[in-house]
């Protein structure tokens, strides 16, 4: 996802650093779980209400359903958990203004960049996928006539993450600013706002969670259905907002405070685990007559339960992750812009070959990912386009990796 060095930078060296060794983990096999989760759509036995996709295989796979459903359920909710919470790193030290300017920078400028180049391409993808359906002629692909399949087309794609952490990195940094100006502080000649006290931050996660249930009984379709447009969706930017903040509440958690059993991953995952048959028959929509007050904990309860899982994991890994695990996590930004016009183009090379369905998903994977370190590899890596989408590798890195986050409302 959007690549962060203050981040991948961050060591291992004890203290206020230490729970910060898995966020390379995250950014990597993050990007690696999209790719998987795109590769399976065109195999669903439960196929996701709204998403357009140009091909569809005869004989769907009950397994590769699972594993998509299960990716849906928390990797997108992991990536902005990490967002919220280098974002608030990153805000920390910079201050709000230079925090804008380096969001402009990586997140804005190359949001309109892959709008420009890559929506036309995956439009006339997703078109020539539809005439080999037979949904569309040769003029319709000509003419752009698309009928009743633009319903679910226009849109930014896969982008609209970066839409979305732009305008959350706006309103962070207008949160702080405001706070910072408080009468009461500008007053007492303060320039932090003091973290909560022990009983309001027993609060501020159960509060988040209980957001997340509200959004979800007012449109499950946050994550049983796929939202499109080229503005932010209202339930979407609720809900994608809640788990931006609580990244945010996770770098500003103080170090000493105990992880005991609420932070303990098999806890979580455990109860993800047990919850999973269920949501499977709820994405499959064999529980579509149950109540929002079934329906509803459920769905919340699938969500945060794997998604806390797998950021509590990444949270007690030690150590450094091995190179190719760095080396990764420095091209997921790359893997996350260009993969989602590659695996379709593999899958419509596949179409016709008559293979099984696991073969193709596999292949599609594999395929996509090598086309996409390559090009990193060859046409990012060292080049001025690494340069545009990641930032120039300087002197404030390794500052910002030796960072101790501020409590709320600081600002250097």
């Amino acid at each position: 996802m959007p690549r962060s060095r203050e981040a991948g930078a961050i060591p291992n060296d004890g203290g206020s650093t230490a729970r910060h060794a898995g966020l390379d983990w995250i950014r990597g096999l993050g990007a690696v779980a999209v790719v998987v989760l795109h590769a399976g759509i065109p195999y669903l036995t439960a196929p996701m209400p709204g998403l357009a996709w140009p091909i569809r295989h005869p004989a769907p796979d009950a397994a590769i359903n699972a594993v998509f459903w299960a990716i849906e359920a928390c990797v997108m909710p992991l990536f902005l958990m990490l967002s919220g919470y280098v974002s608030w790193r990153s805000l920390s030290h910079r201050g709000e203004r230079k925090f804008l300017r380096q969001r402009v920078d990586r997140i804005l400028y190359p949001l309109l960049a892959a709008a420009c180049i890559l929506l036309p391409v995956e439009l006339y993808l997703w078109m020539l996928g539809w005439v080999g359906e037979g949904q569309l002629s040769w003029k319709d692909l000509r003419d752009i006539r698309l009928g009743s399949l633009k319903q679910n087309l226009w849109g930014l794609s896969h982008l609209w993450y970066l839409q979305y952490i732009f305008l959350y990195s706006l309103l962070l940094a207008a949160g702080v600013w405001g706070l910072r100006r408080r009468p009461a502080q500008a007053a007492s000649g303060r320039r932090s706002a003091q973290w909560p006290t022990p009983n309001l931050r027993r609060l501020a996660i159960p509060s988040i969670v209980a957001g997340i249930a509200a959004v979800l009984c007012w449109d499950p379709g946050v994550v049983l259905g796929f939202q499109h447009s080229f503005v932010p969706v209202p339930a979407k930017f609720a809900y994608s907002g809640l788990f931006f903040a609580w990244g945010v509440l996770e770098a500003v958690r103080p170090d000493e405070q105990p992880r005991g059993r609420r932070r303990n991953p098999l806890v979580w995952l455990g109860a993800a685990a047990l919850l999973f048959p269920t949501y499977l028959l709820l994405a499959d929509g064999q529980m579509g007559g149950q109540p929002p007050w079934v329906a509803t904990p459920l769905l919340t309860a699938m969500c945060v339960t794997l998604t806390f899982g797998l950021w509590s994991i990444c949270e007690r890994l030690k150590g450094a992750p091995p190179a190719w695990a760095r080396y990764l996590a420095g091209a997921s930004f790359w893997v996350y812009l260009v993969h989602h016009p590659l695996v379709p183009l593999c899958q419509l090379g596949f179409r016709e070959t008559g293979w099984p369905a696991q073969i193709q998903f596999a292949l599609a994977i594999v395929v996509t990912l090598y086309l996409a370190l390559a090009s990193y590899e060859v046409a990012v890596r060292r080049t001025v386009i690494g340069s545009f989408l990641g930032g120039r590798e300087t002197r404030e890195t390794a500052v910002i990796a030796q960072f101790k986050p501020q409590p709320l409302g600081h600002a250097a």
